[in-house]
């Protein structure tokens, strides 16, 4: 080791030893009977450690936080924490509900008496961050905390404006040393994906507007037609737990600016409740999207994603399903392809058989076809279909017949193959599906192979 770096290292060592005694000296016991007329601590502090403040989180009413050159004023309400100012609007739940729990359980290890020309080694001359508060009794309290002791794991504050100096864990400070818009609320909607009763988004592709009914969802614009109930659930769940990346403006006064005037996507929602939820998105910013709810005065910016989520069309929301049926409410299935006809049944364990005479004891199993139809789902859909298109269902290689408990039929008809693909339509609707050329090799089975 260097000299030089050695009497460094003894210097550091000296100072530290010199705060350590002198807070030492100036040291009060917090035990709990509150004696503390000798001037010398006893015991270890964390065992007579007592609580700064006698009350619980719901206790408080208001609270102000001071840090710096900003002021945050919040209160508590029946339904969580709101700031008052800088700007009116919700805040960041867990980060107020942390410093209410926290000046509920905040406890003082150590005080010390400080002469008046001490306080600035403390850090309270010009305090780190100011917290004043008031009770549900009108009780109101304020604490100012200062600089971290030489451990850094406690800080120096004063309590209610107290002659004497109070050592207390630093966690009350790392809750409350932020940026102001750290206190805001980050949400970019106040919205439950699972209580939304309908939605609206009108982007570049135009208006899609979508209704659950029975709990499950119906597209109702630009067509009525079903909905893909996975693509809403993501879309619905992106929005509801986005995440604000930044504030660009505390108020709403130049929407031109943003490209918010006429914004290019909106998202209006209704909820189970009967309430709203709108969106607007405007122009991009980096990676981000300006954007606004306009039931609150300011602009913010979202993530990409969000973006792309609204940015959806109305085929990606529409059900690109061949079949909407549960196997199990199947009974009988007529396949007839290019090789023979094939009936299967229901078999008495529920799986499908090969449809026998009466007194055939163990009908052969049926070839698996099931999961082709439940499976196959839509690269395209063509509402108007060409005739080339329906000409080539007019006798198509394939056709199923599938009937239900309640003697309902299904009929669908899948085309020959061109190249890689295959068209299909059901007696659902007059929309053909256009459908990868596995599900004609799938059902395109021999019905003499099934009785070897």
């Amino acid at each position: 080791m260097k000299k030089s770096t050695g009497i460094i290292f003894l210097l550091a060592a000296a100072l530290a030893a010199y705060v350590y005694f002198y807070d030492l000296k100036h040291t009060k016991p917090s035990d709990a009977s509150g004696d503390s007329d000798s001037g010398v601590p006893t015991g270890d502090a964390s065992a007579n450690s007592k609580p700064v403040y006698s009350l619980t989180a719901p206790d408080i009413t208001n609270l102000t936080i001071e840090r710096g050159a900003f002021t945050a004023s919040f209160e508590q309400r029946a339904d969580g924490w709101y700031m008052t100012q800088p700007v009116a609007t919700r805040a960041e739940q867990s980060v107020l509900g942390a410093i209410a729990g926290q000046l509920g359980s905040v406890r003082v290890d150590r005080t010390m008496t400080a002469a008046p020309d001490r306080m600035a080694a403390y850090g309270l001359t010009n305090p780190a961050v100011t917290l004043e508060f008031k009770l549900k009794n009108g009780t109101q309290h304020k604490l100012q905390l200062g600089a971290k002791d030489f451990s850094g794991l406690s800080v120096y504050a004063d309590v209610d404006g107290s002659k004497d100096v109070s050592l207390l864990s630093d966690t009350i400070l790392t809750s409350s040393d932020k940026a102001v818009d750290d206190f805001r609320d980050q949400s970019v909607l106040e919205l439950d994906s699972n209580s939304v009763a309908s939605f609206e988004i009108k982007n570049e592709s135009g208006t899609i507007a979508a209704k659950k009914t029975g709990g499950a969802w119906q597209i109702e614009k630009p067509r009525a037609v079903g909905a893909d109930a996975g693509s809403i659930s993501s879309i619905l769940g992106s929005i509801g737990t986005a995440r604000i990346v930044s504030f660009a403006s505390n108020t709403a006064d130049d929407l031109a600016k943003y490209d918010l005037a006429h914004p290019a996507i909106t998202f209006h929602a209704q909820l189970d409740s009967g309430k709203f939820a709108d969106l607007q998105l405007g122009k991009k910013d980096g990676s981000a999207y300006f954007a606004r709810d306009p039931s609150r005065p300011f602009i913010f910016r979202v993530q990409d994603s969000v973006h792309t989520s609204l940015s959806s069309k109305f085929f990606d929301l529409r059900d690109k399903n061949l079949i909407r049926a549960e196997e199990s409410d199947m009974v009988r299935a007529e396949i007839h392809n290019a090789k023979g006809a094939t009936t299967c049944v229901k078999g008495g364990d529920g799986s499908w058989v090969i449809e026998q005479p009466a007194g055939q004891k163990t009908p052969p199993a049926c070839p698996s076809f099931w999961s082709s139809l439940s499976n196959a789902r839509a690269d395209e859909i063509l509402d108007t279909p060409p005739a080339s298109v329906t000409s080539q269902l007019a006798k198509p290689p394939v056709q199923v017949t599938l009937t239900d408990k309640s003697g309902k039929k299904i009929e669908i008809r899948i085309s020959a193959a061109t190249g890689t693909s295959v068209y299909a339509r059901t007696s659902a609707g007059p929309e053909v599906l256009k459908l990868g050329k596995s599900i004609l090799d799938d059902l395109n089975f021999a019905p003499t192979g099934i009785h070897d």
